[in-house]
């Protein structure tokens, strides 16, 4: 009999445990594109990836692993997320060590404007942004290192007036997601909510919106740029990290400025942050001029979903063109294409390459908007 009183406790024991756990993994962060995408990554092979591209969703809409892929023999992952934190890059990169042995980094740096600084803090950002890394370990420490930015970033700028959009470095909250998103069923859950739904284009953008065409044809004037200016301390003090990381670990760098047309100032401010890269010895790529514009034949009325992004037709030509680039800058660039571990490589082109030219036979007026 006492043993039947045992077996009961344990058995009501477990069953809590894993019901608990299941309305954690259910009222936990939302799956959305960027966490997807992790989740995609994290299940990916030891060892085969030999570059990765971070950013903000500038490059989640026009880095193409796929077209990489397929075109070069270039394993590239795409682990950008939505106004990436910048000050959080390098232990990103040291949970990506964990898995990769990455030779190279291709760094947008439109997350270091100062808008997108304050932007990548707001506290449903910061919720967000790495929260949902399936390491642990990784996800405190980034939590922390998170922590430390925000910091950092109201000693330079000083706090946001509005108290909603200061994060409190105290609130363990965003460590445990259920604590801040367990009342998620009021929204309706789906099913990405019971079940890990991965991205299964490698981090391609495998939204509707790879398709949404915006003419952007008279936002030009937004790259008439004055003087080359200093870029500020705190920025400086963010690449410098970098900089540090990749010597250390004998990273190549290559630092990116894709195509957007935001305001003037900020254009101006990223043009200054990629100047400033390439007079300290890195290699840059500033896409947000006419010059560039019309030597990947980027289509002004038809490559962009909107003011701040390219779509699917425009990002295979910006893919294109820095997998050349890295080539042509001996970058690690084996052609990896024919090796059998890479299988899995050819299956997602071919299903990326369906999903592309289905989208884009159904191009009609749908897909024209106005921002």
């Amino acid at each position: 009999m006492k043993n039947k009183g045992w077996l009961r406790c344990i058995a009501f024991t477990l069953l809590l445990t894993f019901s608990v756990l299941g309305i954690c993994q259910c009222y936990g962060l939302p799956r959305t594109y960027d966490t997807r995408n992790i989740a995609a990554f994290d299940s990916e092979e030891e060892n085969l990836v030999d570059g990765i591209i971070l950013g903000t969703s500038v490059v989640s809409y026009a880095w193409l692993t796929p077209v990489a892929w397929n075109n070069y023999g270039l394993p590239i992952y795409h682990l950008g997320t939505s106004v990436q934190p910048f000050g959080v890059i390098t232990d990103y990169l040291d949970y990506i060590d964990k898995s990769q042995d990455v030779k190279y980094v291709i760094i947008d740096i439109h997350g270091l404007r100062t808008e997108a600084i304050f932007a990548s803090l707001a506290p449903a950002k910061f919720r967000t942004a790495y929260l949902n890394i399936p390491d642990f370990a990784s996800r405190v420490k980034i939590l922390n290192s998170l922590y430390k930015y925000v910091e950092d970033v109201y000693a330079f700028y000083g706090k946001p007036e509005d108290a909603i959009d200061i994060v409190d470095v105290n609130d363990t909250s965003y460590l445990f997601p259920f604590l801040n998103f367990h009342s998620r069923w009021v929204d309706g859950l789906k099913k990405a909510d019971f079940v890990t739904v991965k991205n299964i284009y490698m981090g391609a953008d495998d939204r509707d919106n790879a398709f949404k065409v915006k003419n952007c044809s008279k936002y030009t004037s937004v790259w008439n740029f004055g003087e080359v200016k200093d870029i500020d301390d705190f920025q400086k003090a963010q690449l410098q990290r970098i900089f540090d990381y990749a010597e250390e670990k004998d990273l190549k760098l290559l630092f990116i400025n894709m195509p957007s047309f935001r305001t003037k100032a900020e254009q101006e401010e990223m043009r200054n942050i990629i100047e400033y890269c390439k007079n300290q010895g890195y290699n840059t790529i500033d896409f947000a001029n006419m010059e560039m514009i019309k030597e990947l034949d980027i289509k002004l009325n038809h490559d962009f979903i909107n003011r701040g992004h390219l779509n699917s037709a425009g990002g295979v030509k910006a893919t294109n063109y820095i997998c050349e680039y890295l080539i042509e800058n001996d970058y690690y660039s084996v052609d990896h294409r024919g090796d059998p571990a890479y299988s899995h490589w050819d299956a997602t082109y071919e299903e990326y390459d369906k999903f592309y030219k289905d989208g884009w036979s159904q191009e009609s007026t749908m897909f024209q908007y106005d921002d």
